[in-house]
């Protein structure tokens, strides 16, 4: 009787780290701090996903450990752990190439 019950908390432990959260997205340019939208939010292990609002913001149905992938024209693409906490700050770095005019 002592394994089934250590068994079925074993279980029920596992199903509980991984239950789904709503995790709050905000996504940001590195150099001006403002944000950034049409940015696709995506969920590594499921594929589903959203793309961030005119605030730069997003809701993403998610485990804790799961990992978003964070990608934008002209934006480097980004890799983020979910831990516990329910808010992502995703800072994007800007690919644009300048141009120095050599005299």
């Amino acid at each position: 009787m002592r394994k089934l019950i250590l068994l079925l908390g074993l279980v029920l432990g596992s199903v509980a780290l991984h239950a789904q959260k709503n995790y709050a997205v905000l996504v940001t340019d590195l150099k001006t701090g403002n944000p950034v939208a049409d940015v696709s939010v995506k969920v590594n292990t499921t594929g589903k996903g959203s793309a961030t609002n005119s605030t730069g913001t997003c809701v993403i149905i998610a485990s804790p450990g799961d990992v978003l992938e964070v990608s934008s024209i002209g934006y480097a693409d980004q890799e983020v752990t979910l831990s516990a906490s329910t808010s992502v700050s995703v800072i994007l770095e800007s690919k644009a190439i300048e141009y120095i005019d050599v005299v």
